[in-house]
């Protein structure tokens, strides 16, 4: 079915009322709305609709670090700062892994509901008191794994962070104990 032009200068004249944002404030707030777990994000410290962390304790991470390590000068600083970031990072990563976790587990009643709803349509008995108790135990034990991509993502991500703070470390402590090498 063509559309006619009548629709089409229609469609025109109501994409020149786009209710999107405006302002750099506006943009910079509504690129965050798809944030879910962060993994990805160029921020350390995520504040969107999905996702809030808390500066302060990123913050607090920092100051820890920065009085445990002992840098001397910007570049050392600076080092400390990426072993912030990666520490901080990865735990995003856990948290990730098992806020997904507990959506799943949160899907069962509903996965049980359409089973039961399934059932009814096909004609079959309602499930028992037993069977329902076993089903919800299965359904448990298969949500509660993360997928075999999100395992692997999750391991890449948390390998990358590993390595890049193992990198910053010792490169801290070959500065600081004079040993950089040429």
């Amino acid at each position: 079915m063509a559309t006619s032009q009548k629709q089409i200068e229609a469609n025109r004249k109501n994409a020149q009322k786009s209710t999107g944002p405006k302002t750099k404030a506006g943009k910079a707030k509504s690129s965050k709305n798809a944030t879910r777990h962060g993994l990805y994000a160029k921020d350390i410290v995520i504040d969107s609709p999905h996702l809030k962390e808390d500066p302060t304790a990123y913050d607090a991470l920092l100051q820890s670090l920065t009085t445990e390590l002992k840098p001397a000068g910007h570049f050392q600083l600076h080092l400390v700062q990426t072993i912030a970031d990666c520490l901080w990072r990865s735990h995003r990563a856990a948290r990730a892994e098992t806020d997904r976790i507990i959506r799943r587990q949160d899907d069962i009643d509903d996965d049980l509901k359409i089973i039961t709803e399934f059932n009814r349509l096909m004609g079959k008995k309602a499930l028992n008191k037993n069977e329902r108790k076993k089903l919800r135990q299965y359904l448990r034990r298969i949500l509660s794994r993360p997928s075999k991509k999100t395992r692997n993502t999750l391991r890449y991500y948390e390998t990358h962070l590993e390595r890049r703070m193992q990198r910053a470390y010792e490169l801290l402590t070959r500065l600081q104990t004079g040993h950089e090498k040429n």
